[in-house]
C-alpha cells in the first residue's frame, strides 16, 4: 500500500512553455509509467510563479499530505512562496526546487531539501551556497530516425528559441554569416515568438523542424546568462536526425565531447567551413545519422534513473488506487485557490459533481469570511 507521493508544481503552461514540458510534465508522466506516485497540482493557464497557497488550506492539505511526501517546484522560486514552503516542511514533506536560469535563488534555495538544475555551471552556483544540489541533463522531447535524404540546391538551415532578449543578437550572427557569398545554397528558416521570425512558434514546431531543416544553428551570445543555459536545444536537433552547429557555450561543448553529429563552431571560419562540408549529401547523410544515434543516450527512458535516485524514490512511492483519489483532493484544493484569483480557471478545473461541490464549498466558505 503506498503511503507516500510526489507533487509537481509547474511554473508555466507546459504546452507553450518548454521548460514546464522537459522539467516537469514529462518526468511526471514517466515516473508514473514507472509506477510511481505522481501527481500535477493543477496546469497553469500561462505563467504561476506563485503558489496558491493560504491559511485556509492548510488543515486539509496536512489531512491529504503525509510525511515523506514530496513537493517538487518546478521553476516557482520566488521567495514569496517561502510560505507555502515553510508550511510543506513544518508537515514532513520534502520540498525540491527545479531551476534551469538564472539569477539563483539563494533565499529559497536554502529553504528546501536540494535543488536539480538542468546545466553543470548553475549546480555549482547553488553548492557554492552551500545548498545540496544535483546537475540532470534535459532529454529531448522528441526523437525522429531520417531515412529520405535529398540532393537539393537550396538548404534550409533552421533556427529556434525565444525570439526576446540576446536571442536576436544569435539569429543576426546566423544572418551575417550566411550573407557570405560562398554560402548562397543556404537559406534561414527562423522559429520563434519573435515579430519578424519567419515561421511563428506553434506547439507543432517540432514538425516544422523536421520537415524544413537539412541542418540547424544555434549561435549563443557570450553572456553569463547564456553560460549557465542547458543543452537542449542542441540535443532536440540531434534527436531530430539533424546535423547541427553551435556555439562553445558549456552545456553545448559537455554533449559535444561525447556524441557525434555536432560542430562546435568558435570563429567565422568554423560557421563557414561546416556550412560548405555540409552542402554535400553524403557528410549530411552521415551527420545525420551520427547525431541521432548520440541522442539515444538522452532518452528520458533511460535517464529516469537520474531522477527517481535525485528524488529518492523507493517502493513506498508505487502508486495504488488510493493515492489517485488523494491526488485529485489536492488538485482540488489548488485549483479552488486559483479560481478566487482568477476566474478562468473554472475551465480548467476537471468537475464531476463531487468536484464541482467540494469548489463550490471552498468559495461559498470563503466569501463568508
Amino acid at each position: 500500500m503506498s503511503t507516500n507521493k510526489v507533487l509537481w508544481f509547474l511554473w508555466a503552461n507546459p504546452t507553450f512553455t518548454a521548460s514546464s514540458r522537459l522539467q516537469g510534465l514529462a518526468i511526471h508522466n514517466q515516473l508514473t509509467k514507472c509506477g510511481y506516485a505522481s501527481g500535477i497540482a493543477y496546469f497553469p493557464t500561462s505563467f504561476e510563479r506563485t503558489i496558491p497557497f493560504s491559511k485556509a488550506i492548510e488543515k486539509s492539505l496536512a489531512a491529504l499530505l503525509v510525511p515523506g511526501d514530496i513537493i517538487v517546484l518546478q521553476k516557482c522560486k520566488d521567495i514569496i512562496n517561502l510560505p507555502a514552503i515553510q508550511f510543506f516542511k513544518r508537515i514532513g514533506t520534502k520540498v525540491i526546487l527545479i531551476d534551469c536560469d538564472l539569477p539563483v535563488a539563494e533565499e529559497v534555495a536554502k529553504a528546501v531539501d536540494r535543488v536539480i538544475c538542468s546545466s553543470e555551471l548553475l549546480t555549482t552556483a547553488y553548492s557554492k551556497l552551500n545548498v545540496p544540489s544535483i546537475f540532470i541533463e534535459d532529454v529531448p522531447e522528441r526523437f525522429e530516425e531520417r531515412t529520405l535524404f535529398m540532393d537539393k540546391k537550396k538548404l534550409n538551415c533552421v533556427w529556434f528559441g525565444d525570439g526576446t532578449g540576446n536571442r536576436s543578437n544569435d539569429v543576426e550572427k546566423l544572418k551575417t554569416i550566411l550573407q557570405d557569398p560562398r554560402l548562397s545554397n543556404w537559406e534561414l528558416i527562423t522559429i520563434s515568438n519573435h515579430t519578424q521570425a519567419t515561421i511563428q512558434w506553434q506547439p507543432d514546431y517540432l514538425d516544422t523542424i523536421s520537415q524544413r531543416a537539412d541542418v540547424v544553428a544555434l549561435p549563443v551570445s557570450d553572456t553569463e546568462a547564456s553560460s549557465y543555459k542547458s543543452a537542449n536545444r542542441l540535443l532536440q536537433s540531434m534527436a531530430l536526425s539533424l546535423p547541427t552547429l553551435c556555439s562553445p557555450i558549456r552545456s553545448y561543448q559537455a554533449v559535444a565531447k561525447k556524441s557525434k553529429g555536432v560542430f562546435v563552431c568558435t570563429t567565422d571560419d568554423d560557421w563557414l567551413n561546416a556550412f560548405l562540408l555540409l552542402e554535400n549529401l553524403e557528410v549530411r547523410k552521415g551527420f545525420s545519422q551520427e547525431a541521432f544515434l548520440s541522442a539515444q543516450n538522452f532518452r528520458l527512458e533511460v535517464r529516469i534513473t537520474e531522477w527517481v535516485a535525485a528524488l529518492e524514490l523507493n517502493e513506498n512511492f508505487r502508486a495504488n488506487p488510493a493515492t489517485g483519489k488523494i491526488m485529485r483532493s489536492i488538485s482540488t484544493l489548488f485549483y479552488t485557490e486559483l479560481i478566487k484569483s482568477n476566474i478562468r480557471y473554472l475551465n480548467r478545473v476537471p468537475f464531476t459533481w463531487q468536484v464541482m461541490e467540494s469548489v463550490l464549498h471552498y468559495l461559498l466558505k470563503g466569501s463568508k469570511k
